[in-house]
């Protein structure tokens, strides 16, 4: 039977009440995710898709499931799928197939702000710098996975699960939820709406009017939960993206 609530507010309030009223995966789910995984299934995804599961409802039939419709075949799939993406596949900067506008250079000349000489190169690292601003967000959601899923964080990857991004089984039975941003102002309306009255906690990585970092933050949250200092820092990140990026 679903859990009888409208929101993620009074599902983490009702959680902690286990028993036959709390809905769980169906054989026939775990069946379709079995199909769809490739390799040996991934425990932490069922985990995940379950906390999806509690927060269904017949007054919110989608509960914390993004997109629309029905949590059917078709999208346990394409969550596997989004899921493992984000979990396993390799990132890289693709080469720049795009032209740029003239008329936008010819703005930026115009106004004295880039020279004639200049400006090419500059559209050409424009462009570079925002394709590495499209990978920047699942960089930092793998960052702080690699430092927290050892102390039983789970990665909402695959972005299945909306406005959330890591959660934490507490012993009580509730779960400490968070959702991480790069920017002080990186948050879409759709994403702050969803938050309101609920327990969904956030995080960004760097403020955007001073350019100073938010880490220490982000380090209280997980000790908070866990008891343990992560120890994230602006440095360890750059070293992480280094590391992690294919050239």
């Amino acid at each position: 039977m679903a859990l009888k609530c409208s929101s993620i507010e009074e599902f983490l309030l009702m959680r902690s009440f286990k028993g036959a009223m709390m809905s769980r995966i169906t054989e026939a789910q775990k069946k379709i995710i079995e199909d769809a995984w490739e390799g040996d299934l991934n425990q932490d995804f069922l985990k995940v898709f379950e906390f999806g599961i509690l927060t269904v409802s017949s007054e919110n039939p989608r509960g914390a499931f993004s997109g629309k419709g029905d949590i059917d075949e078709n999208f346990i799939r394409k969550a596997v799928k989004s899921y493992q993406a984000d979990k396993i596949k390799e990132i890289s900067l693709k080469d720049v197939n795009t032209k740029s506008d003239s008329a936008v250079e010819r703005i930026a000349v115009a106004a004295g702000k880039i020279s004639e000489e200049h400006i090419e190169k500059a559209s050409e690292n424009h462009r570079w710098l925002m394709q590495s601003e499209n990978v920047l967000g699942v960089l930092l959601e793998k960052y702080i996975d690699s430092k927290i899923s050892k102390q039983g964080w789970l990665w909402c990857a695959g972005s299945f699960i909306k406005a959330v991004d890591f959660i934490y089984p507490l012993e009580s039975g509730e779960y400490k939820i968070l959702q991480i941003k790069n920017s002080s102002n990186s948050e879409n309306s759709s994403s702050s709406a969803i938050r309101d009255g609920t327990e969904i906690e956030k995080w960004f990585r760097r403020y955007a009017t001073t350019g100073k970092y938010n880490w220490d933050a982000l380090n209280k949250m997980i000790e908070e939960a866990t008891g343990e200092d992560p120890g994230f820092q602006e440095s360890d990140f750059m070293d992480f993206i280094n590391k992690t990026l294919t050239k």
